[in-house]
């Protein structure tokens, strides 16, 4: 095998939640550790980065009518999408921002004949960026590495440039629900590399991708929560939580929904039951939408209910979320990305999927989403359909924490969504690399 110590590659960073995903999963440091990494990245980004980084603009999109046509694009990429897959206008909380006579335009280009001379349009019109084209030529590296993050234009066109050069691509996805809402690729890199099996199956069906270009690693957001955490007590401790109980993380959403009439309801649920043992962490989204409520809710009133605050800046950091994972036993929420991570530490979820009658955003659409009908059909996930079955599921729920092999099976079943082994993310990150782009096969 040839070593890959002197190849060249192009890691693009187009937002903060990259940043922090590729350090704190060690991924960026085992690419420099083994290769000539160059790190681009948006001048937008705020995170501190590593010292050789290059922030760049982009040429093509300096003026706003430039701006607006590739916001156009991208809603025309989500559209075709929809139409494919009968997916009506209100089934996406994008869509929705846009206005009735938007919406008209873009189902009308999405017909098979004006789809395509769209499509053509946009490939010509964005074919490259000045400024990536020549960052790319002075370096000339092997590879390029973007993520797969939602409606990202600015890895889209290094993306698109690296196609113009005949290089070779390689796309990392950052989303759970990038192939079911979100991801829209207006050019096609060489190679995606996905979650887990679930992913994989969503790219190659709904997505047309070649199964023999995309390729499971896992997510580097989660590698935090697969190294050493601390143990029940210790993390209990270090967040002020009664020791002798066993807590659920109930997370709140971003998109508008009242959560706090169920999360009432789950409290005067174990109340009735006389659960002194059960407690629940209720963490509101740290950028959660204005939202209507059914009733005033105070959450911090709440009979054996704890409240986080997300939006103290230190409660935010890798370190605090494997505390607050490792000191609960299951989460209860809208299906929020936070059951992976308390499932990969072996708790159950009971997940949220109605509607709650105030909101213009319906959480009963969300069992029909292609990222999420795997989970209905797993031991660990209860899903509740219906406001009246809060009772029920959360009582099966209960019982499951009886199963002194519940954790164990959580743990196996997860792994169909967000892969992990032996190895560390950024370990199989490199190996599937070296693999598929830097190594010779003669």
């Amino acid at each position: 095998m040839e070593s890959c110590a002197k190849k060249r590659i192009v890691v693009v960073i187009p937002s903060d939640p990259t940043v922090r995903a590729l350090l704190s999963s060690g991924a960026l440091s085992e690419l420099e550790a083994n290769c000539d990494v160059t790190l681009i990245a948006s001048p937008e980004v705020k995170e501190r980065l590593p010292e050789k980084a290059v922030r760049l603009s982009l040429a093509s999109l300096r003026s706003s009518a430039n701006r607006r046509l590739d916001r156009l694009f991208w809603f025309h990429a989500l559209y075709i999408y929809m139409r494919q897959h009968r997916i009506r206008d209100e089934d996406s909380f994008k869509v929705s921002s846009l206005s009735w006579f938007m919406r008209r335009v873009h189902q009308a280009l999405a017909w098979p004949g004006l789809r395509q001379l769209v499509e053509f349009v946009d490939g010509a019109y964005f074919r490259f960026d000045a400024e990536v084209l020549r960052a790319l030529q002075r370096v000339q590296p092997e590879l390029l590495i973007v993520p797969g993050w939602a409606m990202d234009t600015y890895s889209h066109m290094f993306l698109r440039t690296a196609h113009l050069l005949g290089l070779p691509s390689l796309m990392v996805i950052s989303h759970w629900d990038y192939f079911t809402k979100k991801g829209n690729l207006r050019v096609k890199p060489s190679k995606i590399y996905v979650w887990g099996l679930d992913m994989l199956d969503t790219a190659v069906t709904l997505n047309g991708v070649p199964s023999d270009e995309v390729r499971i690693v896992g997510a580097p957001q989660f590698q935090k929560y697969l190294s050493a955490v601390p143990n029940k007590v210790e993390a209990k401790t270090a967040l002020g939580l009664d020791v002798h109980k066993r807590w659920f993380l109930f997370p709140g959403a971003g998109l508008p929904y009242d959560e706090l009439t169920t999360l009432k309801a789950i409290s005067e649920r174990l109340r009735a039951l006389g659960r002194e043992d059960i407690g629940i962490v209720y963490r509101p989204h740290p950028r959660s939408w204005e939202r209507q409520y059914l009733e005033p809710v105070d959450p911090s009133r709440l009979w054996n209910v704890v409240v986080d605050d997300a939006k103290n800046p230190g409660r935010q950091s890798d370190d605090y979320y494997k505390t607050l994972v490792a000191a609960v036993d299951g989460s209860i929420s809208p299906f929020s990305t936070m059951i992976l991570e308390v499932g990969l530490c072996g708790g159950p979820a009971l997940c949220l999927g109605f509607s709650d009658e105030v909101n213009a955003w319906d959480f009963s659409q969300v069992t029909g989403l292609e990222h999420i009908r795997p989970l209905l059909e797993r031991g660990w996930v209860i899903p509740c359909t219906r406001r009246g079955d809060i009772a029920d599921c959360l009582d099966n729920l209960l019982s499951k924490l009886e199963d002194a092999g519940l954790s164990g099976k959580v743990r196996e079943e997860v792994r169909n969504t967000v892969f992990n082994d032996t190895c560390t993310y950024a370990e199989r990150l490199f190996l599937a690399v070296e693999e598929d782009f830097l190594t010779s096969h003669s």
